[in-house]
């Protein structure tokens, strides 16, 4: 791709994003109307416009995680945590990353969510003898809102500024000290699930922010399918009567 010129290569990616998308409809047997597919195809022409400098200059590999033979830390249960992480080398630095379609706004409010899942990584590269990881991070795929209206003004400059303005990367701080406690948190559920303790959160957890700034209880409650046999559940609408569904 890198001998082609802009337009081709954007009609390359049409070509590859329609063969995609045709793919998909045809084994899932969903489809999506014309607009909603126009959007699409704009975040993923955005996204290798913003990517592209990172994406040729430098190796992106995709590496597949072992954390064999650990231990609960109450119970000592044996458990495995296997995985894939995405390693970034440039200009001599290694950037471990994940990829998410959230915005950078929606990572950094649940910027523990991630914490975990790369610190944890980041040990189990570190030990493979894989070098020092320098930084971590989380990359968005979403489109900030000024890049989208630069995209519906169909403004040249403007979506150029709008683009150069865009920092997708989200770090994500890292340690030894961080990472022997997103191990340990893994091991505490693998106890929880041994002793059969699966208390529900509390009816104000419930209405607490979790994740996408979201309450835990529009998260998760309302797609749980016993969630009318939850005692947090009920209590939660006796204390919450605004949120009691008709």
């Amino acid at each position: 791709m890198n001998r082609l010129n802009d337009d081709e290569l954007e009609m390359k990616l049409r070509e590859l994003f329609e063969s995609n998308y045709e793919y998909l409809k045809e084994n899932s047997g969903h489809a999506i109307n014309e607009t909603m597919k126009e959007r699409a195809f704009d975040q993923v022409l955005m996204y290798w416009k913003k990517h592209r400098e990172m994406l040729v200059g430098g190796k992106v590999s995709s590496i597949k995680i072992s954390v064999p033979n650990q231990k609960s830390p109450a119970n000592g249960i044996p458990f495995s945590i296997e995985g894939k992480i995405n390693v970034l080398e440039k200009d001599g630095k290694k950037t471990l990353f994940d990829v998410t379609t959230n915005s950078a706004e929606q990572i950094e409010d649940d910027i523990e969510f991630y914490q975990d899942e790369l610190n944890l990584y980041a040990r189990e590269l570190e030990k493979m003898q894989y070098g020092q990881i320098d930084e971590t991070a989380v990359l968005s795929t979403s489109i900030p809102r000024d890049v989208r209206h630069a995209l519906r003004s169909d403004d040249a400059l403007e979506l150029n500024r709008a683009l150069e303005n865009w920092n997708p990367f989200v770090s994500v701080a890292h340690g030894n000290e961080a990472q022997e406690k997103a191990l340990e948190k893994v091991g505490e559920v693998v106890d929880r699930i041994n002793d059969c303790k699966f208390d529900p959160p509390s009816p104000d957890e419930l209405n607490g922010r979790y994740m996408d700034g979201k309450t835990f209880y529009v998260h998760v409650c309302e797609n749980c399918d016993i969630r009318k046999s939850c005692e947090s559940y009920l209590q939660y609408h006796d204390l919450f009567p605004c949120r009691k569904q008709q």
